[in-house]
């Protein structure tokens, strides 16, 4: 849950600012994959499976729409 509070919380701050070209307001998003898990966790921390996980997970968030986080999850 922390990782997705930080992850929307930069999503909607690139939503929110409206950068400028040279001749119009040029609207930006972003898509965010996230994965996590516990120091504790049986196995350890395997950095391959979280990387694969929050890959799913923004793929996942572009195609549901775009503009959005999306916690992926392990094995």
């Amino acid at each position: 849950e922390g990782a997705r509070a930080v992850a929307e919380t930069i999503r909607a701050a690139v939503a929110a600012d409206r950068s400028q070209d040279c001749t119009r307001d040029t609207p930006v998003t972003v898509s965010i994959g996230t994965a996590s898990t516990w120091l504790g966790a049986p196995g350890g921390l395997d950095t391959g499976v979280l990387l694969r996980a929050a890959d799913a997970a923004l793929y996942q968030a572009k195609r549901l729409g775009r503009n959005r986080v999306e916690a992926g999850t392990l094995p």
